[in-house]
């Protein structure tokens, strides 16, 4: 189990079994770490595949096992490489809260998903309100228009009713009783105002199907977005419901920091103890392994040095010697 354990972290298992527990705790500690981090992103990654964007489960699986791989293989490189650079902490702590973000969006949208669907079947209807009233503004005018000419022509026809009647019966008008000729020019008027009003009733009906017809079109396709509404569309309804609660907000915020933690657990365990007997045996091989190669290096080029002040002669005698201790030692 050690063996597997420090071939994740990078470490030296043979080197690692000469040293004490606490050596052997921190690296195991480490790794679990690793491991830990490597299992919470396999189920983050199941998690937004299924609730977030919608897979079926092989694909959520191969999602999940694709980020988890990732995760895994930052982690090893950040762990194996990192030597005390900052650049490379920041790096790491940026990512922590990046991915955090993103898997806490993940879980609250599965956490949250009744309040989500309440929240934007809300923005739905404010959005339908929106659209009819916006409808409805643009069409007033030809509306207000339209009716008004309808009552002009319905007081129109009320007269021309009341002038024909009382031609009619003789108590107005020509005085006459019956239908001459001022009664039948008084009845061509009632019936031109009777094809007026038809026709104002026509429009105004006309207009008003008009109308109709487009709110009834925004609205259909409103329910068609409501019915496929997309992630960010989720996303955008779960902030609004946060930030409308001052109490989610902040369990979003201590759940993303949670997150951030466990994405950090390797490195605070390998970084945030005090180095093991282990770690520091290690870097003193490490250091010497340094100077030997550069004092190697540094007799190389003595050497080279001395080659180029030598004179031809002095070239062709050093080769002699070399190939006469070549053929001695081969005798030998």
């Amino acid at each position: 189990m050690l063996r597997f354990l420090t071939f994740l972290t990078g470490d030296r298992y043979i080197a690692l079994k000469k040293f004490g527990p606490a050596s052997q705790r921190k690296v195991i500690a480490t790794s679990t770490g690793l491991i830990l981090v490597t299992i919470l992103w396999f189920l983050n990654g199941f998690n937004l595949g299924l609730n977030a964007f919608e897979m079926d489960q092989t694909e959520a699986l191969g999602l999940a096992i694709g980020m988890s791989t990732i995760v895994f293989m930052i982690d090893r490189m950040v762990l194996l490489c990192i030597n005390g650079s900052k650049a490379l902490v920041i790096g790491r702590v940026t990512l922590a809260l990046l991915m955090a973000i993103l898997g806490g969006i993940g879980l609250d949208l599965y956490v949250m998903r009744t309040e989500i669907q309440q929240t934007m079947a809300q923005i739905h209807e404010e959005r339908r309100t929106v659209e009819l009233n916006s409808s409805q503004a643009r069409y007033a005018a030809d509306l207000l228009n339209a009716e008004n000419a309808l009552t002009n022509t319905e007081i129109a026809l009320a007269n021309a009713e009341a002038d024909w009647a009382s031609e009619m019966d003789g108590t107005s008008g020509s005085k006459h009783y019956g239908v001459g000729s001022v009664a039948k020019a008084k009845e061509r008027i009632l019936i031109d105002r009777k094809s007026r009003l038809t026709a104002a009733q026509l429009d105004l009906e006309q207009l008003k199907d008009r109308l109709l017809k487009e709110q009834r079109q925004k609205v259909a396709k409103l329910d068609r977005e409501f019915l496929t509404n997309g992630l960010f569309a989720r996303i955008h309804a779960m902030h609004r419901y946060m930030t409308a609660d001052r109490l989610v907000l902040i369990s979003y915020v201590f759940l993303t920091m949670f997150f951030v933690l466990i994405e950090l657990s390797p490195l605070l365990i390998k970084f945030g103890f005090p180095k093991t007997a282990y770690e520091r045996a290690i870097e003193v091989e490490d250091q010497l392994e340094r100077g030997k190669l550069d004092m190697i290096a540094a007799s190389h080029e003595r050497h080279n040095a001395y080659v180029s002040r030598l004179s031809l002669s002095e070239h062709n005698s050093l080769h002699r010697l070399q190939e006469i201790s070549r053929a001695y030692n081969g005798m030998s």
